[in-house]
């Protein structure tokens, strides 16, 4: 074989790649127009990388096709050299902006609803929405920081606030006769349980007072103004230290898990004297 012929021959499958190489490439761009041209595919794009919100279920459901065609058609586009937003994009998104509503509910409750009964259902309603702890923890957290700034009061964090029933009238005229919580319980035709709470609700607001007491809450009764003022800031600042009234319990030598001493001190001097202001505005208005 000449040195001409090989050279040809040369020249000839060079010539062949060349146009295949061309063909292909032409095949590809065929493709690419064929992609781009195709209306779909150019919204499923936008759609996707322009709302977070969107996934391959919910973009499949508005086209009528599988999620698993919407993943090949954002491949396709990606390949194609189109920005395409990662799935961990999505991801980052939903979390701020969950954050973002819970900081808003959180803060809009507190401006509006804190120191109030709807505040106390707010709480029952959003914890049981958010179950987690950390929605608990954030909570807190804000609330600590409005207290350190001093634009709410700790002692109105507290569940003061229910509605006096029939009930509640009917077991206090009972005892407020002598009669023992059994007889109470017979009478009315309920639980010893029901009539000691029903007793618990009335004690709170100041309307019962049982006739044993003890000495925290004989001492809680024979404070002066100054020094119930100065009890009160104590329990005020410690709870803006991040204190629990258990805590506080401790402190004050009740070694006793509960911290109903302290609770019933803020129930008479804190809470029950704005109701009583509220109840004369009213009559007044």
């Amino acid at each position: 074989m000449d040195f001409n012929r090989i050279q040809n021959l040369k020249s000839a499958w060079a010539l062949k790649r060349h146009l295949l190489k061309s063909e292909r490439n032409n095949s590809k761009l065929r493709q690419k127009l064929r992609w781009v041209s195709n209306q779909r595919n150019l919204e499923v794009l936008t759609l996707w990388n322009l709302d977070h919100s969107n996934t391959y279920q919910t973009l499949g459901v508005r086209y009528g096709i599988t999620r698993e065609r919407i993943r090949q058609i954002l491949n396709r586009a990606e390949a194609e050299g189109y920005y395409v937003r990662s799935t961990k994009e999505r991801t980052i998104y939903n979390t701020k902006e969950k954050i973002n509503a819970v900081f808003s509910e959180v803060v809009n409750a507190i401006t509006n609803l804190y120191g109030t009964p709807e505040w106390i259902e707010w709480k029952d309603k959003f914890f049981e929405k958010n179950p987690g702890v950390i929605y608990r923890k954030f909570v807190r957290f804000t609330l600590l920081n409005c207290w350190k700034k001093k634009l709410i009061d700790p002692l109105d964090n507290f569940r003061f606030y229910f509605e006096i029933t029939e009930q509640h009238m009917r077991v206090l005229n009972l005892r407020m006769n002598n009669l023992t919580i059994e007889e109470c319980a017979n009478i009315l035709s309920c639980s010893v349980a029901q009539i000691t709470k029903l007793l618990r609700d009335l004690k709170q607001i100041g309307l019962y007072r049982n006739p044993k007491l003890n000495q925290n809450q004989l001492a809680s009764v024979s404070l002066d103004k100054e020094q119930i003022n100065k009890k009160l800031d104590w329990i005020r600042e410690g709870l803006t230290n991040g204190k629990t009234l258990r805590d506080l319990e401790r402190e004050i030598g009740n070694t006793k898990s509960s911290s109903q001493v302290l609770y019933h001190f803020i129930s008479r001097h804190h809470y029950m004297p704005k109701i009583a202001v509220e109840r004369y505005k009213n009559a007044r208005a």
